[in-house]
């Protein structure tokens, strides 16, 4: 996407204005776009410019991480660094370094951060819809 001023603004359901919103819409010089939040894999700033990546497109955007963190108040969305926002139903698994995408996509971690994004993702899980504690086959114990 060319990169120019652009106008990050949340999309609510009809009715829905005091709720989280279902979309954002991103309007640049050379780009409009309509974006479903459940579709953005990670947001990532880099200077003054924010990446919002999805699993086939990287939007440029300027604007401030915190206008659009304001925006991602759900569940799912994880803020690990002030500079990145994982959504956590595209998280395919945390290993000791990465964090690992659905997609493919991976967001390098240092050791500390590593364990607290991780820490939130196995809270995230247990409380994910599908996961029964008294289930079978849920749990890996460990890794070959």
């Amino acid at each position: 996407m060319g990169s120019g001023r652009i106008n990050v603004r949340p999309i609510y359901r009809e009715g829905d204005e005091y709720s989280h919103p279902r979309m954002i819409t991103i309007i640049s010089a050379s780009r409009c776009a309509r974006l479903y939040l459940d579709d953005v894999e990670l947001i990532e700033q880099e200077g003054r410019v924010l990446h919002v990546v999805t699993a086939d497109r990287d939007y440029t955007v300027y604007e401030s991480m915190e206008t659009v963190a304001a925006m991602l108040n759900t569940k799912n969305f994880f803020r690990p660094l002030k500079s990145l926002i994982v959504n956590f139903d595209h998280v395919r698994d945390i290993n000791d370094e990465y964090i690992n995408f659905e997609s493919g996509q991976s967001a390098a971690m240092g050791r500390n951060n590593i364990s607290r994004v991780r820490n939130a993702f196995r809270k995230y899980l247990m409380n994910y819809p599908a996961f029964d504690p008294k289930g079978a086959g849920l749990r890996v114990a460990e890794d070959r």
